[in-house]
């Protein structure tokens, strides 16, 4: 009896229906959103680069700064930014419902960049403090599958 009552709208009883005010005063609003977080992170920036000492090595920062900015002006234009979305749409489609290979693949690429950040600062990658030592300790502990050992005759 309550199906009967109910009643069906089409689009041929409006065919030209308008967004609600709401959707359109949303509309309004995002752009000054976007307007002002982007003139929120340029501040933040030069307050960084400034104050927070975020350029230390000038001459080894500044080819990245530079790739940054390039990389910016890029996604500016339409066509470029076209291919990057759709790039990013079809990783998004070949990953859809596989955490455990996008799980793999953020893991790779996460490594590698350590790996190559740490290289390229010069930084010693060999464990040298006690407690990366004692980490040494429970690998090899785990890789002989013992969770857990004796006391020590000594200790």
């Amino acid at each position: 009896m309550s199906e009967n009552k109910r009643a069906i709208v089409s689009t041929e009883d409006n065919p030209h229906p308008r967004p609600l005010p709401a959707y359109r005063e949303r509309e309004q609003k995002t752009g000054a959103s976007w307007w002002g977080m982007g003139a929120l992170l340029m501040v933040g920036v030069a307050g960084w680069l400034t104050i927070g000492r975020g350029i230390i090595d000038w001459p080894n920062q500044v080819a990245a700064a530079m790739s940054a900015v390039a990389v910016a002006i890029l996604v500016l234009i339409p066509a470029v930014r076209r291919v990057a979305v759709e790039l990013t749409r079809a990783a998004g489609r070949r990953l859809e419902n596989r955490a455990g290979m996008t799980a793999v693949v953020v893991a790779i690429f996460s490594a590698a960049y350590f790996v190559f950040t740490a290289m390229r600062q010069g930084r010693y990658l060999h464990p040298h403090w006690h407690d990366e030592l004692s980490y040494v300790i429970q690998m090899r502990m785990l890789a002989e599958g013992k969770l857990w050992m004796g006391a020590h005759p000594v200790g």
